[in-house]
């Protein structure tokens, strides 16, 4: 046994009853073929790290990785548990600290820390069948990830009709065929008689959002959740498009693909609405406005130094000579090796509150660790209250509204150091340093 698996036998042998006393295993104390059906946990893993895949053949390489399948899935069972403890037994609300400090001790978004705290309570309290099954190394963490998202809505009593069905082939089966097996099941029991279906309905639906994720080459994906009727309708409407477009067209050579100009008549429906003045806007009508940072050399086409698109990341620096060739200007000086914001002027029509715009610039997004809401959706905060800290560019960041609230009421401080970045202290005693937030770094 090397040295590395000699201190990982020791370390797990604490309070291990025989025959699983990890200072004792070795290679040689089961075989592979045992490996796969003894109970997972640090013996098995201990005599694991004492293997040396190299020196087997092509079948034991393949029962090491099947033995190291259901040590993943314990490690997996025991971080969920983990992550239920900490979090406690609480349903999750909007000003729930726990979750903050557990996002920033993870380096998490809180959308991410809801989600681990969603699926780690979920398996603690509604889905105990799945979870010893993945603990025992019987499922894999896709499976039970499959539950958590099929299921998770579903009342206890519901939760545990399913799992009765689907569990007992959940080994044999691949996560998609496994998905396809709980759904089916899922499908079933809303479409019983007395079942609460619209009321799920109802409640899935209040859940429709759209959101933009960022692609490569300087792409980008729109992806609407909606009710299935409101779905089909827009897709209908753009697909009409698409085809009375090619038809306009003739079927012409360089005529682009039938996805191509769906995506074309959705941005067209877009721009429609924008030009629509008949549409309500809420009060004044503001005018729509892009950022794209680049740098002065490669605008003037003597560089071809990647550009930012803020929310979005890096773009090729010719397209982002393309798009801005009818832009309005708006100068943003920042230092030429770290990319920090030093000056910011502008040139616009109607200019906004130009403080506010600065910081905006300067931060681009939400100070908190791991938030990434646009600045410009977030409240501007006086580090130092306002009665005693000044409404400066050295006293003000752009916090959303949940960590306004969180600063405010549930006892975290934060500090604005003279280079912008800013240290968090949660009411635990940790703190959480932010470096300065760089205009030539991806958001």
């Amino acid at each position: 046994m090397s040295e590395a698996s000699r201190s990982v036998a020791a370390m797990f042998a604490i309070n291990l009853e025989p025959p699983f006393g990890a200072a004792s295993v070795h290679e040689g104390d089961w075989t592979l073929e045992e490996l796969l059906t003894v109970e997972p946990g640090p013996a098995a893993i201990a005599m694991l790290c004492s293997v040396d895949p190299a020196r087997r053949s092509t079948r034991d390489k393949l029962l090491i990785l099947r033995a190291w399948e259901r040590q993943a899935a314990w490690l997996a069972a025991r971080q969920h548990a983990a992550m239920a403890d900490t979090a406690g037994p609480e349903a999750l609300i909007h000003d729930d600290p726990v979750r903050d400090e557990i996002a920033a001790a993870l380096g998490l978004s809180r959308q991410a820390a809801d989600n681990r705290i969603h699926v780690a309570r979920t398996l603690a309290d509604t889905l105990p069948a799945t979870r010893e099954l993945l603990e025992a190394g019987e499922i894999t963490p896709r499976h039970a990830m499959v539950m958590v998202d099929e299921c998770g809505a579903l009342d206890n009593a519901t939760a545990e009709q399913i799992e009765k069905r689907v569990l007992a082939n959940a080994p044999h089966q691949t996560a998609a065929a496994f998905r396809r097996a709980v759904r089916r099941a899922v499908d079933c029991r809303r479409a019983a008689p007395g079942s609460a279906a619209l009321a799920a309905h109802e409640s899935a639906k209040a859940e429709r959002k759209v959101i933009v994720v960022p692609e490569a080459d300087g792409m980008a994906s729109l992806i609407a959740t909606l009710p299935a009727v409101d779905a089909l309708r827009l897709f209908d409407a753009v697909d009409n498009l698409a085809r009375a477009r090619h038809a306009k067209l003739g079927g012409r050579r360089r005529n682009p693909g039938i996805d191509a100009r769906r995506a074309d008549a959705l941005v067209a429906l877009a721009e429609h609405a924008l030009a629509d003045r008949r549409l309500p806007a809420g009060g004044k009508r503001r005018r729509i406005e892009l950022q794209v940072v680049i740098d002065l050399p490669t605008l003037l086409g003597l560089r071809e130094n990647p550009a930012q698109l803020p929310g979005h990341g890096p773009l090729p620096a010719a397209l982002a000579r393309e798009l801005v060739d009818d832009a309005e200007w708006r100068r943003l000086v920042v230092d030429p090796v770290d990319g920090h914001l030093l000056d910011y002027g502008r040139r616009t029509y109607r200019p906004p509150q130009k403080l506010r715009e600065y910081i905006i610039a300067r931060d681009r997004t939400c100070r908190f660790p791991g938030c990434s809401q646009p600045a410009r959706r977030c409240d501007l905060d006086h580090v130092i209250p306002s009665k005693r800290g000044k409404t400066s560019a050295d006293n003000l960041i752009p916090l959303c509204r949940h960590h306004h609230r969180l600063k405010t009421h549930h006892g975290w401080s934060v500090r604005l150091n003279p280079d912008s970045s800013v240290v968090w202290r949660s009411p635990a005693g940790r703190e959480y340093h932010l470096k300065p937030r760089s205009q030539l770094d991806d958001d």
